[in-house]
């Protein structure tokens, strides 16, 4: 193997001020464009965020993970919710039994709540799972990133997160479709107050 002798003058860095998120945004895409789609959808079967069934339904793996990686980073903050047959579409929250939450909307919980249940509408028939982000937006914790089932049949759908204690803060749930772009069907917010 040859060694190489001589010097180049490395030229200086020139650095930019980047976010944890810029940063990562970068790695991921950079590592998508290396990716086969075989790897892509093993991970995200491994990670949990979609199953089999769920990548079936999509057309174009690479181009699917790439609005998977802006979603769990949180670059699609400007994204509207998708329009649907009566407009956008919220998330409810409550503590309630999913029978009963209905469009119950509490925005305030105290830390010591058992569990939280959101209800949404998808307003349209977008196939029986859809992808469901929940997480902390103070301290960016993803508490999930994952599809879940819902009857495609009903008006109202249930997700119920359960913790021993809630971290005090704003928290956030969004529910997407489950397709090459993701489209967001529903948003909602709500708080959770220490003692």
């Amino acid at each position: 193997m040859p060694i190489c002798t001589e010097s180049k003058k490395l030229l200086p860095v020139q650095h930019k001020t980047k976010t944890v998120p810029d940063a990562l945004s970068t790695a991921s895409s950079f590592a998508l464009k290396f990716a086969s789609d075989e790897e892509i959808a093993q991970f995200a079967l491994q990670q949990g965020i979609l199953d089999q069934d769920s990548i079936e339904r999509i057309s174009d793996i690479k181009q699917a993970a790439e609005r998977l990686s802006k979603i769990a980073l949180g670059e699609n903050l400007d994204d509207d919710v998708e329009m649907l047959n009566h407009g956008p579409s919220r998330v409810y929250f409550s503590n309630g039994a999913e029978g009963l939450a209905g469009y119950a909307n509490q925005n305030e919980f105290e830390a010591e709540v058992k569990k939280v249940t959101a209800t949404f509408e998808t307003g349209a028939d977008h196939g029986h799972k859809v992808l469901v982000k929940w997480f902390n937006k103070d301290t960016n914790q993803m508490l999930a990133f994952k599809n879940i089932s819902i009857k495609s049949a009903d008006r109202l759908h249930y997700i119920k997160m359960s913790r021993n204690q809630w971290q005090s803060g704003e928290y956030r749930v969004e529910i997407y479709a489950i397709s090459d772009d993701f489209p967001m069907l529903s948003s909602g917010n709500y708080f959770v107050r220490a003692n």
